[in-house]
Protein backbone atom coordinates (compact mmCIF):
# COMPACT_ATOMS: atom_id res chain seq x y z
CA UNK A 1 0.00 0.00 0.00
CA UNK A 2 2.86 2.38 0.75
CA UNK A 3 4.28 1.83 -2.74
CA UNK A 4 0.96 2.62 -4.37
CA UNK A 5 0.51 5.91 -2.45
CA UNK A 6 4.07 6.96 -3.25
CA UNK A 7 3.52 6.14 -6.90
CA UNK A 8 0.27 8.13 -7.09
CA UNK A 9 1.93 11.09 -5.36
CA UNK A 10 4.84 11.02 -7.84
CA UNK A 11 2.44 10.58 -10.77
CA UNK A 12 0.37 13.54 -9.60
CA UNK A 13 3.52 15.60 -9.20
CA UNK A 14 4.64 14.66 -12.73
CA UNK A 15 1.20 15.48 -14.14
CA UNK A 16 1.34 18.90 -12.46
CA UNK A 17 4.81 19.55 -13.89
CA UNK A 18 3.70 18.49 -17.38
CA UNK A 19 0.60 20.66 -17.09
CA UNK A 20 2.73 23.67 -16.11
CA UNK A 21 5.07 22.98 -19.03
CA UNK A 22 2.11 22.88 -21.41
CA UNK A 23 0.86 26.19 -20.03
CA UNK A 24 4.32 27.71 -20.41
CA UNK A 25 4.59 26.36 -23.96
CA UNK A 26 1.24 27.85 -24.90
CA UNK A 27 2.22 31.20 -23.43
CA UNK A 28 5.51 31.17 -25.33
CA UNK A 29 3.65 30.38 -28.55
CA UNK A 30 1.42 33.40 -27.92
CA UNK A 31 4.33 35.72 -27.15
CA UNK A 32 6.70 34.58 -29.92
CA UNK A 33 5.01 36.55 -32.74
CA UNK A 34 4.92 39.67 -30.56
CA UNK A 35 8.62 39.37 -29.77
CA UNK A 36 9.44 38.77 -33.45
CA UNK A 37 7.38 41.82 -34.47
CA UNK A 38 9.19 44.02 -31.96
CA UNK A 39 12.52 42.67 -33.14
CA UNK A 40 11.63 43.34 -36.78
CA UNK A 41 10.42 46.85 -35.96
CA UNK A 42 13.71 47.55 -34.20
CA UNK A 43 15.66 46.28 -37.19
CA UNK A 44 13.60 48.48 -39.55
CA UNK A 45 14.19 51.49 -37.32
CA UNK A 46 17.93 50.76 -37.26
CA UNK A 47 18.00 50.44 -41.05
CA UNK A 48 16.13 53.74 -41.44
CA UNK A 49 18.57 55.44 -39.09
CA UNK A 50 21.53 54.03 -41.06
CA UNK A 51 20.01 55.27 -44.34
CA UNK A 52 19.53 58.72 -42.84
CA UNK A 53 23.11 58.82 -41.57
CA UNK A 54 24.41 57.66 -44.96
CA UNK A 55 22.44 60.44 -46.65
CA UNK A 56 23.90 63.01 -44.27
CA UNK A 57 27.42 61.68 -44.95
CA UNK A 58 26.82 61.86 -48.72
CA UNK A 59 25.68 65.47 -48.41
CA UNK A 60 28.70 66.36 -46.28
CA UNK A 61 31.02 64.73 -48.80
CA UNK A 62 29.34 66.63 -51.63
CA UNK A 63 29.78 69.92 -49.77
CA UNK A 64 33.46 69.07 -49.16
CA UNK A 65 33.99 68.32 -52.86
CA UNK A 66 32.33 71.60 -53.87
CA UNK A 67 34.41 73.56 -51.36
CA UNK A 68 37.58 71.87 -52.63
CA UNK A 69 36.69 72.68 -56.22
CA UNK A 70 36.03 76.32 -55.28
CA UNK A 71 39.34 76.48 -53.42
CA UNK A 72 41.23 75.00 -56.40
CA UNK A 73 39.53 77.47 -58.73
CA UNK A 74 40.46 80.36 -56.44
CA UNK A 75 44.06 79.12 -56.34
CA UNK A 76 44.19 78.95 -60.13
CA UNK A 77 42.68 82.43 -60.47
CA UNK A 78 45.19 83.94 -58.03
CA UNK A 79 48.23 82.35 -59.68
CA UNK A 80 49.98 84.61 -62.24
CA UNK A 81 50.31 83.14 -65.68
CA UNK A 82 53.96 82.80 -66.63
CA UNK A 83 53.46 82.34 -70.35
CA UNK A 84 51.14 85.22 -71.07
CA UNK A 85 52.61 87.20 -73.91
CA UNK A 86 50.72 90.14 -75.36
CA UNK A 87 49.28 89.32 -78.80
CA UNK A 88 50.36 92.61 -80.30
CA UNK A 89 54.00 91.42 -80.62
CA UNK A 90 53.02 88.60 -83.00
CA UNK A 91 50.59 90.49 -85.16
Amino acid sequence: MLTRSTFTFNAKKLKDIISEMETDTNRIEELAPIVEARKSRGEREDAAKERLEAGIERNEAKIERLESAEWRQAQQNDRPRACEIPRSRFV
